[in-house]
């Protein structure tokens, strides 16, 4: 290769290096419709909910969201956990008996929110409603489980990462107040409101 063969390959690798962090700082408009995919750690606020699943509560989440005019949103999708735990019976003289417990949450949420990008980061807002279904069973017995729903309100709070126009890295953060009207073992009301912390995934198109 001759000198100016080599000139001109110098000057496209020195184009190309001041290029690459200069498309890094163009904002990227994002498409309408986006799709997310989230999980980690749940936190329950009733101390009783604590008591008899200690370990720690992981939903998942999927949630479409379609982009209005202007910052406004609006979305819905669906959340689901799984947890076990157990109870322990204490009933002087017989010895404490301890069996496990399973409980499963599965909701279906809607609301709308806000968005306000910068750069490449979009910072949101939202809230909404969900209907929340249940089951908790007493693994291994014969007693029949124990089943409901209830509708409650959800606020939540996110930052999204445009990785590119179509993928971002997703964090949310997520309060959830979803009491249960129906007893649950001998408690009246059996409160499965809750704190989230999440990250995932999120596609545009």
């Amino acid at each position: 290769m001759g000198t100016r063969h080599w000139s001109w390959a110098v000057v496209l690798l020195a184009a190309t290096g001041f290029a690459v962090p200069a498309a890094a700082q163009v904002p990227l408009e994002p498409a309408r419709l986006g799709v997310t995919v989230t999980a980690g750690p749940w936190r329950a606020s009733a101390t009783r909910v604590r008591a008899l699943y200690p370990g720690t509560f992981v939903p998942v989440a999927i949630e479409a969201d379609l982009r209005l005019q202007g910052r406004l949103f609006v979305f819905g999708g669906g959340q689901f956990i799984r947890q076990g735990g157990e109870i322990v019976l204490v009933q002087p003289p017989v010895p404490e008996e301890r069996l496990p417990l399973k409980l499963k949450m599965s909701s279906a949420r809607a609301g709308a929110g806000a968005a306000f990008p910068w750069n490449r980061w979009v910072f949101l807002a939202a809230g909404g409603v969900s209907y929340v279904q249940f089951e908790e069973r007493w693994t291994g017995e014969d007693i029949p489980p124990v089943s409901g729903s209830s509708v409650g309100l959800i606020l939540l709070g996110g930052v999204e990462y445009r990785v590119s126009r179509r993928f971002s890295a997703v964090w949310r953060i997520e309060y959830a107040r979803t009491p249960v009207d129906k007893a649950l073992q001998a408690v009246s009301t059996f409160d499965l409101s809750g704190l989230a912390v999440t990250g995932g995934i999120g596609v545009r198109f």
